[in-house]
């Protein structure tokens, strides 16, 4: 009896635990890691086997659009997902809905409740709580409670952060209904005087769409966030590991018997130890596949880059050890983890492969040897990719066997020999003058009886085309590689068919019809015509014979033939084989026998003299099975030197492979020929078209014209000489222009702006009838002009436009006529001077509509930079779009032509032409620039971008060749010869002594070394010079008001150093500052040393010194500050200031942290140098 009630004891305990516990650790074949991507603020999918060593789906980015499942701020932040309720079949998520990179602040006001059936298709339902009690399933409970008992306004809630789901079985509902979700989350409102965050919770109900009103969990009188709880079986207790940011902070355990607690606060033991002191949150704690411990995985964010790490922790959620980096995963992020069933892991793996798709051509040619005329094929047998080409080498194409060579991965090409070789398997009608081959493999599927069951029996035949001896042979194989043997009657023979009087019976292409489920015979030259083929595929249905192209006005050979989405193409080669021009044309139809219009016909791969290419064609296409990822398989001339055999050349080729994409419309984009793999084209859904892009990451290294805070670079030639100004912004004197005849060596030759009036961005410097001129605009988006008769001046004042508009680009009509162009595809007549708008602006250009689904830095298109230049016939306009900061892809370059400066215009078909493709690239945020032709007419584009991690630098002017494609487009093109100029610019010397420098010497830019400017205004009368230094006069009471000479940095580590000589009644410094409230540094008054991290935050100490010197280290935003009182040794001030924040995607203004020797107070202050110096 006793024993039996100990049993039913025990069983009534498990099923009570059970009904608590929750459903995150089903599954028992693979890990699904749900979290927000750290380069951007949308949900993102990771996979794992082990719970360690994880790949992403869709290469990271969304799986969803925010801009959809978070309507709020349109980001989605701490992604948790787990499973609905033991009685539901289904997924739920949770996720805070907010959107730093658009706000700029950490505030947030709602959630995000999402549910699926398939972890794929998610729908949202959204809680604003701004709006008060009536978005809550509950409105008329009471409102939360605060301290002081005052009302509770739900328009101050200032965040709602990191929601978490756990299904109570035991809730009960109004209407006496069982089971609730319970949601538990941070609020921080102002409400309270305290300001900060409290553990809170609700309840929905099954449906996952209602919510109750926010109730406090807990409130240990400090903030806490980030909490995740887990029920453990080993002590039948709830298990919370939570951030405190109050107290000693960082994450902390504590547990409690109920989901509603009491939960006790943690005391100092309880501290999860796992990083020492460095800073973690977003803890989430799972369990790996038939293991009783505990993984913690949670981001440590000291470190630059952060950290997402695992650790592991026993049964009862302690004792944590052995923590590790995630694997696998390129941004990772506050995120949870969820065991996933075979059927599941399969589902998420198939859609992601499908979803996202990379180029795996890495170099061409991809077969070793002379071979043309390649036929790709795909084999469902052997799970193999098949070329089958002419063998080349011979003259007069007297070729008398054909090879074989498969993949697995269309990059490692194995040669499985010869499989038509002449006197062997060949027929008795050829031996010679095998060219041109195609194949197809034929499952046959059999249904034979096995006692009362009926099973089906697969085999597969491949039959082999080819042209020999101007006539059409068959072989037939039971394996793609063979062994083939030729059929003795021809398929088609030497007469031409259907009365042609031209043309010869050569390149076969073999079809399966998919819509009609029969098969089809192409070939010919000359003509194209085509004929079904018999049941046996050995031969045709002469009765079925029909035309589609009838002479080769538009058409010469190479019949090709394939199916996708509803239509058939019809692709071909044109010209002699034997020149350069031989090239890949297509058209599209709505039947496979239906006569065509060559032409319609459009080019779609020809040759690229800049790169060496020539004749391009005779190709065959493939698709990656279970994709829409489509390649183009061809020969070339061999590379580099069969372009010099003449017509010999025809028979020197080798095969080569490249991406080949569409439009939404359905159309091919033209397929420019590669050397190596020059991008990978990102496919986020199967419905957004793809476009064909050229160099995304590029092999050859870009170089750097211009290193450092140089944004909006404009430049213009005068014979062999290259003139550069880029935009002032606050600083002045403005408009430094550059003089350079090689793109390497730069010099300083002319500030004309000495006294900016606002805020200045984008000029456009140009040279017209004799005179130079420099139009800009005013932040109020007012544009002016100044000139000179001489480059190096002396200026005009500066006089207003009357043009309205940013990033202003000059044109002259055929006529003489000027006209200035602005942002928004807008152009404005100017009078003749240039002085003045001559009428309204016009919009002549709507830009170029890029992916929706790519990430850049807003909803709008943000064209603006147009930059015009003239070449044969047609004006190119340069225009730059997706914005120029915000994330790393956001901006491009983009290029439309016109043979009229006003348009219409057309869009290349090449766009973007520069653009940031990924944030492993080197450089962000590539956009903004002209196109500039050099004396030998060589083609350049010089734009500006951010180096990777580093925004604070501000804007490189960086410079790349540009080719010109055979249809008249500029992409960029290659530096291939050795002895090419340097990739980083000669750097200008920054130090600067002030004891030697003489103001008589310095006429091109005053009182000031080139090397500085002063932020916001020109006050050349508080700079003086003498043998202890640099004096200057001191202003204003704090930082923000103070004087500030500065510098631009170019490097990503690099010292700056100053000596103060004299400080009286006023306070120097060293400062790397980017505006006010934003900057570290240190600050000297003669008797205290002020360091500052960040704004307000500073630290003083006492040093009574006349003479002292500073000293930052900046390694990658990560700085030392140091003073000395000799020079010599050096006492630290501050390690491990982190300045990476001090941008202007937190900031604004599109500045750069600079190197600035401060001067406020009433007195003034000497400096004797100025150094700086790359480490």
């Amino acid at each position: 009896m006793n024993i039996k009630r100990t049993l039913l004891l025990l069983a009534l305990s498990l099923s009570l635990s059970l009904s608590f516990a929750q459903n995150l650790q089903k599954g028992d074949y693979g890990y699904l890691y749900c979290h927000m991507a750290d380069n951007g603020e949308w949900t993102a999918y990771a996979l794992s086997r082990d719970g360690i060593h994880y790949h992403d789906l869709l290469d990271g980015n969304a799986v969803m659009d925010p801009a959809v499942t978070s309507p709020i701020e349109g980001g989605a932040r701490d992604a948790y997902i787990c499973r609905k309720s033991d009685d539901d079949k289904g997924y739920l998520m949770v996720t805070t809905d907010m959107c730093n990179r658009i706000s700029k602040c950490w505030w947030n006001y709602g959630i995000n409740l999402m549910k699926s059936d398939d972890l794929i298709h998610w729908t949202t339902t959204t809680f604003d709580f701004r709006k008060g009690p009536e978005i809550f399933c509950d409105p008329e409970s009471p409102d939360p409670v605060t301290k002081s008992g005052a009302a509770w306004d739900w328009k101050k809630i200032n965040r709602v952060w990191a929601p978490q789901v756990f299904w109570d079985p035991s809730y009960k509902w109004k209407d006496g209904t069982k089971g609730g979700y319970f949601v538990y989350y941070s609020i921080w409102s102002t409400n309270e005087d305290d300001g900060y965050d409290r553990m809170v919770y609700s309840y929905a109900d099954r449906s996952f769409t209602k919510l109750t009103k926010p109730r406090v969990l807990f409130d240990w009188g400090y903030a806490t966030i980030d909490a995740d709880i887990n029920y453990l079986e080993s002590d039948h207790k709830y298990h919370m590991l939570i951030k405190k940011e109050g107290g000693h902070p960082g994450i902390f355990h504590t547990k409690a018997k109920s989901l509603l607690g009491p939960w006790p606060e943690p005391d100092e033991g309880d501290f999860v130890n796992f990083e020492g002191n460095k800073k973690c949150e977003g803890a989430s704690a799972f369990q790996l596949i038939g293991d009783d411990e505990w993984r913690v995985a949670y981001v440590q964010y000291s470190d630059r880059p952060h950290k997402y790490r695992i650790c592991k922790a026993d049964k009862y959620l302690k004792k944590y050890y052995d923590t590790e980096d995630i694997q696998g995963v390129k941004h990772p992020q506050h995120g949870s983890f969820m065991r996933l069933a075979k059927e599941e892991y399969d589902r998420l793996e198939a859609w992601g492969n499908r979803n996202h798709q990379t180029s795996i051509i890495n170099h061409n040619p991809v077969i070793n040897g002379l071979y043309g005329d390649p036929y790709i094929m795909w084999s469902e047998k052997n799970q193999k990719y098949y070329i089958y080409p002419t063998t080349d080498g011979f003259r007069g194409w007297d070729t008398r066997d054909m090879n074989c060579f498969s993949s697995t991965d269309l990059q490692n090409w194995k040669s499985e020999g010869k499989i038509i070789e002449s006197g062997k398997n060949t027929a008795s009608f050829a031996e010679h003058n095998f060219w041109a081959p195609t194949c197809i493999e034929k499952k046959i599927v059999t249904k034979k009886k096995v006692g009362k069951k009926t099973v089906e029996d697969v085999s597969y035949k491949y039959y082999f085309y080819y042209s020999a001896d101007k006539q059409i042979a068959v072989a037939v194989a039971d394996d793609p590689a063979g062994p083939f043997i030729t059929i003795d009657t021809p398929v088609v023979g030497v007469e031409r068919p259907l009365g042609f009087k031209r043309g010869q019976n050569i390149d076969p292409d073999v079809f399966h019809d998919p819509v009609s489920g029969k098969y089809y015979l192409y070939w010919g030259n000359y003509y194209m015509v085509g004929a079904e083929l018999s049941d046996d595929m050995l031969s045709i249905k002469p009765e079925t014979m029909f035309t589609l192209i009838d002479s080769n006005e538009f058409y010469s050979e190479g019949t090709h033939v394939f199916y996708r989405d509803g239509k058939y193409y019809f692709m071909w080669s044109k010209n002699d084989v034997r020149t350069p021009d031989y090239q890949v044309r297509y058209i599209s139809s709505d039947s496979p026998t239906k006569k065509l219009d060559p032409s319609k016909c459009k080019i779609i791969l020809q040759k690229d003299s800049a790169r060496g290419i020539y004749c391009t064609g005779h190709h065959s296409t493939i698709c990656i099975p279970g994709t829409d990822e489509w390649y183009i398989v061809y020969h070339r001339f061999r590379y580099p030197d069969a372009i010099e055999k003449g017509k010999d050349a025809g028979w020197t080729r080798e095969v080569c492979i490249d991406r080949m994409l569409f439009d939404e419309n359905g159309e091919i984009l033209p397929v420019r020929p590669t050397h190596v793999n020059e991008g990978r084209v990102h496919r986020v859904s199967n419905n957004i078209p793809n476009y064909s892009h050229f160099n995304l990451h590029s092999p050859f290294p870009t170089k750097v014209a211009m290193a450092g805070d140089y944004a909006d670079p404009s430049i213009m030639r005068d014979g062999k000489d290259f003139y550069m100004t880029h935009s002032p912004m606050n600083y002045s004197p403005g408009l430094l222009i550059w003089h350079s005849t090689d793109f390497v060596n730069w010099e300083p030759i002319a500030r004309p702006l000495i006294q900016p009036k606002d805020a200045l961005w984008a000029p456009e410097i140009l040279k017209h009838d004799g005179k130079f001129y420099i139009y800009y605009p005013s932040a109020r988006k007012e544009n002016y002009v100044i000139w000179a008769n001489d480059i190096r001046g002396p200026w005009s004042e500066p006089i207003l436009t009357g043009v309205k508009g940013i990033d202003p680009g000059h044109v002259v009509t055929a006529d003489g006529t000027r006209y200035l162009y602005t942002d928004k595809g807008a152009v404005t007549k100017l009078t003749d001077d240039g002085f003045h708008a001559d009428g309204v602006a016009d919009t002549v250009y709507a830009g170029w509509q890029f992916p929706r689904t790519w990430k850049t830095e807003g909803r709008n298109m943000y064209l603006e930079s147009p930059k015009i230049v003239k070449r044969g016939d047609y004006y190119y306009l340069v225009s730059a779009e997706g914005g120029t900061a915000g994330p790393a892809t956001s901006h491009m370059a983009v290029v439309a032509r016109s043979k009229s400066a006003l348009g219409p215009w057309e869009n290349s078909p090449y766009n973007p032409l520069v653009h940031t493709w990924d944030t492993n690239d080197q450089w962000w945020s590539r956009g903004h620039g002209t196109l500039i032709d050099d004396a030998e007419s060589n083609w350049w584009f010089v734009y500006h971008a951010y180096l990777k991690d580093m925004h604070t630098l501000g804007r490189h002017t960086l410079v790349d060749p540009i080719e010109w494609t055979e249809d008249g487009w500029p992409v960029l093109g290659e530096l291939r010869e050795k002895g090419e100029k340097s990739n980083v610019m000669n750097a200008p010397n920054l130090s600067c002594d002030f004891t030697t420098f003489d103001v008589s010497k310095n006429e091109a830019f005053g009182v000031l070394p080139w090397q500085f400017t002063f932020w916001a205004e020109y006050t050349p009368d508080a700079i003086g010079y003498g043998k202890q230094g640099m004096t200057v006069l001191a202003k204003g009471d704090s930082i923000p008001a103070a004087r500030l000479l500065q510098t631009t940095a170019m490097d990503s580590c690099y010292v700056v150093e100053t000596e103060i000589t004299s400080v009286k009644n006023a306070t120097a410094g060293l400062l790397l500052y980017y505006k006010q409230n934003s900057f570290a540094g240190i600050t000297f008054d003669g008797k205290l040393l002020t360091t500052y991290r960040s704004p307000p935050e500073s630290t003083t100490i006492k040093v009574k010194q006349k003479s002292i010197c500073l000293r930052i280290t900046n390694r990658k935003n990560i700085c030392l500050l140091e003073y000395s009182t000799d020079g010599k040794i050096w006492n630290q001030l501050a390690s491990n200031v982190d300045v990476s924040s001090f941008n202007h995607n937190n900031y604004r203004s599109f500045l750069a942290l600079r190197p600035t020797l401060i001067s406020w107070g009433k007195g003034a202050i000497t400096y004797k140098y100025f150094r700086y110096e790359s480490k």
